[in-house]
């Protein structure tokens, strides 16, 4: 994210109402809570940089692809990861086995198109949890749609939308 959209993040959560309620006590499992070894694991796995937009395609894709490895983290649980918990980039939205959340399938296109999605389905999916298979999405997919992508404006879901179902 740049520097401008991290200040207006901040400043959207300072002007959000607090919630009367205790933190949530930490769920980070040994070894992953111990800070000086997840230092190591950084300097084994994270390369900070910046999003750079793709010159040959549309601002649309671009703004989807942004969200979907950004802010949304949707590779984050859809992509599956080595033994030391590194995301396995060439293998990005083909699906995760399982983790804390449980199953994440892929979302490639050809993954989602087998699953009946087109554009449109696949926004009217991430607004109200409902899939073409007329199933609905629950467990932390679940909570990905109530908390947040049902909140969030048409064009960005059509953005990622387009991303996920571009060729």
């Amino acid at each position: 994210m740049s520097d401008q959209q991290i200040a207006d993040l901040y400043a959207a959560l300072m002007a959000s109402e607090p919630v009367p309620a205790p933190a949530a006590a930490s769920e980070i499992n040994f070894p992953f809570n111990i800070r000086l070894l997840m230092a190591g694991w950084q300097n084994m796995f994270f390369e900070p940089k910046r999003f750079e937009p793709d010159p040959e395609r549309s601002d649309e894709y671009n703004r989807g692809k942004f969200l979907a490895f950004g802010p949304a983290h949707c590779v984050a649980c859809h992509t599956p990861r080595n033994l030391l918990g590194a995301l396995d980039w060439d293998k990005a939205f083909t699906g995760s086995p399982g983790g804390t959340g449980g199953k994440a399938p892929a979302l490639t296109r050809a993954a989602l198109i087998e699953d009946g999605y087109d554009a449109a389905t696949l926004v009217q999916t991430l607004k109200d949890g409902f899939t073409p298979g007329f199933d609905v999405l629950g467990g932390p997919m679940g909570e990905v749609i109530a908390e947040g992508t049902s909140k969030w404006r048409d064009e960005d879901l059509q953005a990622v939308a387009n991303y996920l179902l571009a060729e």
